[in-house]
């Protein structure tokens, strides 16, 4: 570490003033309310705040944020796990576009599990939301209607905590009733009294079912298994309203979800094969879809 010296305060020079941007710290706003932003709708405007974790798939982003925008009102995080420059690059753009995406960055110089950026992503998008509710999606999981979100709303409003498509088998492992993040819905102000959360290191703590940094072993575990966890212990019954299989497109009255469609281009040539010919037919029924829902 350099030697600070007596007179390093005064030959420092501050950076060049940044130009006015959409998002914190804002520049040319009242200091009396600058961390609410420029926008005269706020986020928590809203009833509900989409949550999209993605890595290197600009090619579908548009029209994933598109079929979930097309729900109503809501606030999209795009949260970033370690795109390329070139995906990132253009994730800037998409910010630019829209004053209700906003979009996050996760930069990681090593993670210890392959489940690790997703499962810090939706611990991040926790603390991030500002709405009653969060529905989790992936980046390549589309709306098959209009209303699926106010249907889920009205799941929350009917008294369910949790309501979404079930987690897929694991081999060995009893998740009867456990929920994944493909299309699931949380009621916000109760997942904070259950302090409910998703980390990999905490699930293998608090369980000692495995060891943390040991890699997948089987399935176990992954991104959706700590708040399963949580939530059975607090015995908190969750809402299916869909099932998937591994390795296999979902698509029925609420989804269509490219299964594995991104970490596929990182594990899986044989599957993106097949996934990128799922994927073209999934983005060619959406944008019918979204024409026909006046999108």
């Amino acid at each position: 570490m350099a030697k600070r010296t007596k007179d390093s305060a005064i030959t420092w020079k501050p950076p060049e003033q940044k130009p006015l941007t959409d998002w914190l710290p804002f520049n040319g706003v009242s200091l009396a309310d600058r961390w609410q932003g420029p926008y005269k709708k706020k986020p928590w405007d809203n009833k509900v705040t989409v949550t999209i974790p993605c890595l290197d798939v600009v090619e579908i982003l548009p029209t994933c944020i598109a079929s979930w925008k097309a729900q109503g009102d809501v606030n999209i995080l795009l949260i970033d796990t370690g795109s390329s420059p070139a995906h990132s690059g253009y994730l800037d753009e998409i910010e630019r576009m829209d004053p209700f995406v906003e979009v996050h960055r996760l930069r990681f110089k090593a993670v210890k599990h392959p489940s690790d950026p997703v499962a810090i992503a939706m611990d991040l998008a926790f603390s991030l939301c500002t709405t009653p509710y969060m529905f989790c999606t992936h980046a390549d999981c589309f709306a098959a209607r209009p209303d699926l979100i106010d249907d889920l709303v009205n799941d929350m409003e009917e008294g369910h905590i949790v309501s979404g498509y079930h987690i897929t088998d694991r081999e060995g492992l009893n998740v009867e009733g456990w929920v994944g993040h493909t299309a699931t819905m949380f009621n916000m102000i109760e997942v904070d009294k259950l302090n409910l959360s998703w980390s990999q290191r905490r699930y293998c703590t608090q369980t000692g079912h495995c060891h943390y940094g040991e890699g997948r072993t089987n399935g176990v575990p992954d991104t959706e298994f700590l708040i399963n966890y949580q939530l059975d212990n607090a015995g908190v019954p969750r809402k299916i309203i869909g099932y998937e299989e591994n390795y296999v497109t979902t698509d029925d009255d609420n989804i269509i979800h490219v299964r594995s469609y991104g970490s596929s281009k990182m594990y899986s040539p044989v599957h993106f094969r097949k996934a990128s010919i799922d994927m073209t037919n999934a983005l060619k029924k959406t944008h019918e879809r979204l024409k026909q829902w006046g999108v």
